[in-house]
């Protein structure tokens, strides 16, 4: 399922051009601001819904985080 843009708002995750691939989900871009304090994001838009595992590295990081072709796994929720 390809999705434009997925979002949290409440973290300030923005996901765009993304594809759940098997377990995973592939964007061609992510932003997230810092100290996301969660690991498990879940990430939605309109009816588009998919939680994810942030890795450790990326939880309650100081600065931004930007990244091109990102694949991050889904949650199991």
């Amino acid at each position: 399922m390809q999705h434009d843009l997925l979002m949290d708002a409440a973290h300030m995750v923005f996901a765009v051009n993304c594809q759940v691939q098997g377990d995973s989900l592939h964007c061609g871009a992510l932003y997230l601001e810092p100290l996301v304090p969660f690991k498990s994001i879940r990430l939605a838009y309109e009816t588009a819904s998919v939680t994810v595992e942030l890795p450790d590295e990326l939880v309650n990081q100081a600065e931004p985080f930007r990244s091109w072709a990102i694949e991050l796994p889904l949650a199991n929720v």
